[in-house]
């Protein structure tokens, strides 16, 4: 099913409050050991320096229909295990809970991928049962002391916009507290994030049940001055990564190293 078609395109906030951007219908990459759908959400609070999607994020046209996505997915219900619903962020999104509700109604498992910037929202989706594994993204430490030379703080600075460390760190200390499967993340973004601050988002989340470090992808960037900056080598990755195993012991890459 093409869901690019006009006839499944409606106004942005029209199909039950969800702002939905783009729709993969078979992924094998987005959620370990499943096959899955994966649904992109538009609306986000943040701006990411490194963001690749910022395109997607920015449209204002026509969004597509959910009852276009429904539907493609009774078709797929015999071969895929389940659906990721990433964006954007999806917490943004009012309408999440019954979308998410009507996807498990045909018998799917739901993954969401967050920021952790909503942490009531994302208690209230795991508390009541709407999603089954949450993938949160860790940009920076997490701590008040780092900032810039300007004062700047370094999550600010990544996330393009001031957000709330307390409302972060409330997400991450339920994930490791709440019976939810899940991961965290950060993408290893060179001038940016370094060993040191793996170090310290390694150490804050010390027991975390995975942890996962992700290479820069510089092509299309939303900061243009990021796209001509080049990862870091897989020997440096790999350094980064045995930096992370002292506090995190699971830590792994996930991604193409250049």
């Amino acid at each position: 099913m093409d869901l690019g078609q006009t006839d499944y395109n409606v106004p942005v906030g029209v199909a039950h409050e969800i702002n939905i951007r783009g729709y993969v219908e078979t992924s094998l990459i987005d959620w370990d050991g499943c096959v899955s759908a994966v649904v992109f959400l538009g609306d986000c609070n943040m701006s990411c320096v490194f963001c690749h999607d910022h395109e997607m994020l920015s449209e204002t046209g026509p969004g597509i229909d959910e009852n276009a996505i429904l539907e493609n997915l009774r078709f797929q219900n015999l071969w895929i295990d389940g659906v990721v619903i990433t964006g954007g962020e999806p917490t943004f999104n009012r309408g999440l809970p019954g979308f998410i509700d009507r996807i498990k109604s045909q018998g799917f498992k739901v993954k969401i991928d967050t920021n952790g910037t909503m942490p009531d929202v994302l208690s209230n989706l795991v508390r009541n049962g709407y999603v089954d594994y949450v993938a949160m993204d860790i940009k920076a430490p997490l701590e008040q002391k780092w900032r810039d030379p300007d004062g700047r703080r370094k999550y600010d600075i990544i996330s393009g916009t001031r957000v709330s460390l307390e409302d972060i760190n409330r997400s991450v200390e339920f994930l490791l507290e709440e019976n939810v499967d899940y991961e965290f993340r950060t993408t290893l973004v060179p001038t940016f994030i370094g060993e040191e601050d793996i170090c310290e988002i390694a150490s804050h989340i010390r027991g975390a049940r995975r942890y996962f470090l992700q290479p820069f992808e510089p092509t299309n960037a939303r900061a243009a001055r990021l796209r001509e900056l080049q990862p870091y080598s897989p020997q440096r990755t790999a350094e980064i990564l045995e930096a992370a195993k002292r506090f995190v012991p699971g830590a792994r890459l996930r991604g193409k190293l250049r």
